[in-house]
């Protein structure tokens, strides 16, 4: 087990040392940033949606509940 692990650690500290390896890091790095603004952005957007339904909804219940009043008034 133990010869068999060398070879990667060998290419993992070396990968880690080259600056090939540190530039990949950074560019993973700047990938996962971008892309985690990319979900924050969208997350953002599906709250507001949720919200503008809401605020509708809510406008849907007024006039139903003024509606209501109406047709008691008729009632009367």
């Amino acid at each position: 087990g133990f010869k068999g692990s060398m070879p990667f650690g060998r290419l993992r500290v070396r990968k880690c040392e080259g600056a090939k390896g540190r530039g990949s890091d950074w560019f993973s790095v700047q990938r996962f940033n971008r892309h985690s603004s990319i979900v924050n952005r969208h997350s953002s957007i599906v709250n507001r949606q949720s919200s503008f339904v809401n605020r509708q909804s809510s406008i849907v219940n007024r006039q139903s509940s003024i509606v209501n009043r109406q047709s008691s008034f008729v009632m009367v």
